[in-house]
């Protein structure tokens, strides 16, 4: 009993002692157990995505054995990798990488570049990848011919109402401008400045620098003067309402009918909030479960993790009427219902356990399903959360009725 509990006394010592790694020290653990996998491209990205200083990371990917394998992966890669869409973007990012860390030289970084180049072009004449200003301009400096040119301005001009910021328009001129196409692309740039496609951001920003009479003339036609008229009770909602349809070009909101193109009329028909009591209970997993990086890093033999998972739930029912009034006239109406519900999962105390005693913080997230428990925000679902889907409903449905479908 005596060694027991001597024994006891030096584990329960060394997990107080035990201390979170840094970046560098996570990194290169995370770099190791990557290449052990055989995923040297995985390995690289790790290195990238670090906080650690670039004298802790350049030694990982210098190592020539690692080179050599990196470059013989990064030669069959894809067109979509996981964590990012456009997988040529990712490897363009990656040779840059390895340039500022020494570990390529200008001639090697070029070969990694051009290859990068060379898949994206590969991808989108395959049609594996729909070529968009969102790519960057050097992957599209690929794109040389007139179609090519079209089609990237076509493809980033369809992505949605009002969803080009002002980043994106302001590469799509340098795109428009540099390239040997300008008299094809120009004319549609001035179409689609009145399609909707850019943010007013935009609108008002880059793209009236370069089309001035274009931008001034969209903003005034396809810009709807809006009142949104609605009782005591759902003044709160009108003004949440106000906002979202701020954000699309189309509407700009005023304060008073008088000065309204049109006036939106909004009636509650139905409304009914339900929430459930939130729910907690404490997850164990035992060390072979964790993460094997943060199980080795952190956690003495036969400790478990722990913490506290707190579930909560809540459903909206709701009804509007909801009108479009110009010139006194009703020129559309209709019904807006639903249900909506929404589930929150949130953690707390996240723990190691030793078995033989002593408790300490963790400050990891031990697996997937701990990942996938613990992704809401430690408090329970508000109304307030499910009224900004109302919002984004009705917004969505007045985008749609008259007179405003046809901008």
């Amino acid at each position: 009993m005596k060694k027991l509990a001597i024994f006891s006394a030096l584990l329960g010592g060394v997990a107080s002692c035990v201390t979170m790694p840094d970046a560098a020290s996570t990194t290169r653990t995370q770099f190791a157990a990557l290449l052990k996998s055989g995923d040297a491209v995985g390995a690289l990205e790790a290195v990238r995505n670090s906080s650690a200083s670039p004298s802790d990371l350049s030694p990982l990917v210098k190592d020539t054995t690692f080179l050599a394998t990196y470059r013989t992966q990064a030669s069959t890669v894809g067109c979509h990798a996981s964590g990012d869409n456009v997988a040529p973007r990712m490897m363009l990012a990656q040779a840059d990488a390895l340039s500022r860390l020494g570990a390529t030289s200008a001639e090697e970084t070029g070969e990694l570049r051009t290859s990068a180049l060379e898949r994206y072009r590969s991808c989108v004449a395959g049609n594996d990848i729909k070529a968009s200003i969102s790519d960057g301009l050097d992957l599209l400096s690929t794109q040389t011919t007139k179609l090519q040119n079209i089609a990237v301005l076509q493809n980033t001009v369809g992505q949605g109402r009002g969803s080009i910021s002002s980043a994106n328009a302001e590469a799509l001129i340098r795109f428009v401008s540099e390239s040997k196409f300008t008299s094809a692309l120009d004319p549609m740039m001035r179409k689609a400045i009145n399609s909707g496609a850019f943010s007013r951001e935009a609108l008002e920003g880059p793209l009236h620098a370069r089309y001035a009479t274009d931008t001034a003339r969209a903003l005034d036609n396809m810009t709807h003067e809006i009142f949104i008229a609605a009782g005591p009770k759902q003044k709160l909602l009108a003004l949440d309402l106000g906002q979202k349809l701020s954000q699309d070009p189309a509407f700009r909101v005023v304060d008073s009918r008088s000065a309204a193109e049109a006036v939106i009329s909004i009636e509650e028909l139905g409304y009914s909030f339900h929430e459930n009591q939130p729910v907690t209970q404490t997850v164990r997993y035992d060390k072979y479960q964790v993460d094997l990086v943060q199980a080795i890093l952190s956690m003495p033999d036969y400790s478990t993790y722990q913490y506290e998972q707190t579930v909560s739930a809540a459903q909206l029912d709701y009804a509007y009427e909801v009108g479009v009034i110009v010139g006194g006239k009703k020129a559309d109406q209709k019904i807006v219902r639903g249900k909506d519900e929404k589930r929150v999962s949130f953690c707390t105390s996240p723990r190691i356990v030793n078995v033989f005693g002593g408790t300490f913080a963790a400050g990891f997230t031990a697996n997937a399903d701990m990942s996938s428990r613990c992704g809401g925000q430690a408090t329970a679902v508000s109304e307030n959360d499910l009224r900004e889907d109302i919002v984004e409903k009705l917004a969505s449905e007045i985008e749609g009725m008259a007179p405003f479908a046809s901008h």
